[in-house]
């Protein structure tokens, strides 16, 4: 039997906004205190001390490196203040609990005796007064909200003054700029290029106040940045809260609220812009908006064409008695390249027609087709074994469903714990069993994602098939994405050394690429036929 004195104990001390109520101490105190405990307890092997400072006890992930030590076995005892410290979620805390007893880690509160039995009850009060002060801090706030209390830090463009939002006399002249230039036509990324040209800082730069003035500063100003800006109504002078909500008070996911359900404070402060300009740019952001919706099928190349010389995924342009095309989204969102701005600033444009692409998609196709199933296997070094790679994804997938079933066992036997429905004993057995159930199939899935990730997407069979029905039918999006990654689009000169070895590329095709330009189409998870290029 291990003595008092060679047990390796952690003490875990926590203490939160939403405890203030009732725990006055500080956390160092709260230390102190279970310190002396372990020394009359004879508890003198004291490993670590975690101190977790304004941590809620709905979230469990703080005890991640605690679960770690105890599969270790670098812990025999947890020292705890009482129950509360533990945590404020009943399912949490007796998961974490049969955990530690599964794992042998004896539990020690300072303030009370664990009692495995009635630990549940004393669980379930200490998540009802996690969720009353929740309930009482939305209260307050709400009420600080709706009398006009400024509870936000001060949006770029205001100052704080006597708890109140105050015009910054500088970035205030930023953001009529931005509305003007916005009714004058310019779209969101040309307005960006220009601040980023006049190098002004963005609005979270120019909230640092410890910007070091000799180094060189990186004006980043995006699309983003002007969209929130633009939409934005703090500007006009009213006061916005409560846009978002939390799913519960135990998550830390939020759901946006709908408009009528905001806490709106006419004329809160001085405005920037008028309530008549501001709503003449929702307007024409309205109808520009109007203008780029389509009800067509999903586009034909997305999330498969890319730039050669920065990387973006080309995206389409829809224009009215235009034809379709595809463009540089970096070049869409910063314009052409600056260097006196930043390097790396902007692209070309890399304008590609839909009709153009798609001419070269299928003359792509074609060669394929003049390949034989020898020349292919050869070509794309593919096993034969299909009906097995095709059973390895079926058994993935239904493993995977398997897991999500078990799941939801899992929540209907909590829900029935909760209303006692089920004892404490069948809702630890179960919760086991099942745990157990998801951990298996976890582990056999992650091999057999192992041994896909290790194959080719596609045998020759497959891929002859698809070329074919993508050669004598209409391109689709889900056929391509069948056949290649990606294919990427180099101007004349851009592609590199890097790429050439990287695709594993013929030096005919590197050069071809090199001197006119094209398309190199990447084949799914293989590099070995991929010098079929096209001139524009």
């Amino acid at each position: 039997m291990i003595r008092n004195s060679q047990k390796k104990v952690l003490i875990y001390c926590r203490e939160s906004r939403d405890d203030n109520g009732e725990n006055y101490e500080r956390i160092e105190t709260q230390r102190d205190i279970l310190v002396d405990f372990c020394k009359r307890q004879g508890l003198t092997n004291i490993i670590e001390i975690i101190m977790d400072d304004n941590v809620s006890g709905t979230k469990f992930s703080r005890f991640y490196k605690i679960t770690e030590m105890v599969q270790n076995h670098q812990i025999d005892v947890l020292v705890f203040k009482d129950a509360s410290r533990l945590g404020r979620n009943l399912r949490e805390s007796l998961n974490f609990m049969h955990f530690l007893e599964e794992a042998g880690v004896e539990v020690l509160f300072e303030s009370e005796t664990y009692d495995e039995a009635f630990f549940p009850l004393l669980a379930w009060f200490n998540e009802q007064r996690a969720r009353e002060d929740s309930a009482k801090v939305r209260r307050v706030f709400r009420h600080k909200m709706e009398t006009g209390e400024l509870l936000l830090r001060p949006p770029y463009g205001y100052l704080k003054e006597d708890n109140h939002l105050a015009v910054d006399p500088v970035a205030s002249v930023v953001v009529r700029r931005v509305f003007a230039l916005f009714l004058d036509g310019y779209g969101t990324y040309e307005i960006a290029t220009i601040l980023n040209f006049d190098k002004i800082l963005t609005p979270s730069q120019a909230t640092r106040t410890n910007l070091c003035t000799q180094a060189p500063v990186c004006y980043a100003w995006n699309s983003q940045h002007i969209y929130r800006m633009i939409t934005n109504q703090v500007y006009t002078g009213d006061m916005v809260y409560s846009k978002r909500t939390k799913k519960s008070f135990k998550s830390t996911k939020y759901l946006s609220r709908a408009p009528e359900d905001w806490i709106v404070i006419q004329n809160h402060h001085a405005p920037i812009v008028s309530k008549e300009e501001f709503e003449r740019v929702q307007q024409l952001r309205r109808k520009n908006n109007s203008k780029n919706r389509t009800t067509r099928e999903p586009k034909l190349f997305s999330g498969l064409v890319f730039c050669g010389r920065c990387g973006a995924q080309l995206i389409q342009r829809i224009r009215k008695n235009r034809p379709d095309a595809y463009l540089c989204a970096k070049n869409q969102k910063e314009g052409g390249v600056k260097d006196e701005i930043r390097p790396h600033y902007g692209c070309k444009s890399h304008h590609i027609s839909e009709k153009t692409l798609a001419a070269m998609t299928t003359a792509y196709f074609r060669s394929l087709l003049a390949c034989d199933d020898a020349q292919l296997y050869s070509l794309l070094n593919l096993s034969k074994a299909q009906q097995e790679h095709r059973d390895k994804k079926k058994t993935a997938a239904d493993l995977q469903k398997e897991m999500d079933q078990y799941e939801v066992i899992l929540d209907r036997i909590y829900d029935d714990r909760l209303g006692s429905i089920i004892s404490e004993s069948v809702y630890l057995k179960k919760t086991k069993e099942y745990n157990q159930k998801i951990s298996d199939c976890k582990k056999e899935l992650q091999n057999m994602q192992s041994a896909l990730s290790a194959e080719t997407k596609m045998d020759a069979d497959e891929l002859h098939r698809t070329a074919l029905e993508l050669v004598t039918e209409d391109l689709d999006n889900r056929r391509l994405k069948k056949i290649f990654d990606k294919a990427i689009y180099y101007l004349e000169d851009e592609i590199s050394e890097e790429d050439k070895a990287q695709y594993n590329l013929p030096d005919e095709c590197y050069q071809k690429l090199k001197q006119e330009g094209g398309i190199l189409f990447v084949i799914n998870e293989v590099s070995e036929i991929r010098d079929h290029t096209y001139r524009i």
